[in-house]
């Protein structure tokens, strides 16, 4: 059975209840260690009507986009925001757009930090992968999202893997006192609480400012097949708008890019 860390519950609590735009009836559950913040949020879904963060010391089986593993060693910040609405199929590149732009402000207002955001949702920092998105969701048979499942992963520490120095940044690389697991998932919660407020034009706008891509040449890789293109915006609906070599147009909603930062 999975041990509860009711101290860092409490904490959170404690933090929270100042928060005007995050739900009063939030439920908030803190392991020490787990497989996956995003499946246990996930195995609760169905039974719960309330909204619910999750958080843990460590994770055995953290997962980025794609089926990608992510280092989860307890030098970081791994949290996932059960939100209990319903959205339309589009909303879940929205949504991830939007959880990208409130890390970005989250670190900013506690560190003083200003990172960029890697489409579609890598947050970067001088070159490097800060944190992490992960956004999941469920259909009903109407196609329409009965919840979404939002997980960040944040280094706070660089990673104990020496292997992710290259690619991989931390915050006490970048500041001498670096805050709390609590106190960034306090932040992040509730500026994702205010975004939902905002229209996602006014933070695709902010999600524009931070890109690291736009009118950058790019290698996009897409299902089995791979070509360059480069980044000209970022559409209203939060997909990348390329002009392919062939001079055509493409509006990329699913895929991964890379390029050297």
């Amino acid at each position: 059975m999975k041990k509860r860390n009711e101290k860092a519950e409490f904490v959170l609590r404690t933090l929270l209840s100042e928060c005007r735009a995050v739900p009063k009836e939030l439920d908030i559950i803190s392991f020490e260690e787990t497989d996956s913040t995003n499946k246990d949020a996930k195995a609760v879904a169905k039974d719960t009507a309330r909204d619910a963060l999750f958080i843990a010391e460590r994770q055995t089986a953290g997962r980025g986009r794609l089926g990608r593993s992510f280092s989860s060693d307890g030098g970081g910040l791994y949290m996932t925001l059960l939100l209990k609405r319903k959205m339309e199929p589009d909303d879940a590149l929205k949504l991830t757009v939007t959880a990208a732009v409130c890390v970005a402000r989250a670190v900013k207002k506690l560190c003083a930090i200003e990172v960029g955001i890697k489409w579609v949702n890598d947050i970067f920092l001088d070159g490097k992968k800060l944190a992490g998105i992960l956004c999941e969701g469920a259909c009903d048979e109407f196609g329409k999202i009965t919840h979404a499942v939002l997980g960040i992963g944040l280094n706070i520490f660089p990673p104990s893997d020496e292997a992710l120095s290259d690619i991989a940044t931390a915050l006490s690389e970048h500041m001498e006192a670096v805050p709390s697991k609590e106190l960034l998932a306090a932040f992040i919660t509730e500026e994702i609480y205010l975004a939902l407020g905002e229209s996602f034009s006014d933070v695709l706008s902010e999600y524009k400012k931070h890109s690291v891509l736009i009118g950058r040449d790019v290698r996009v890789i897409k299902l089995s097949c791979e070509y360059s293109a480069r980044v000209l915006d970022i559409d209203d609906k939060g997909a990348l708008v390329l002009l392919l070599e062939s001079g055509e147009i493409e509006h990329l909603g699913t895929g991964e890019v890379s390029v050297r930062l």
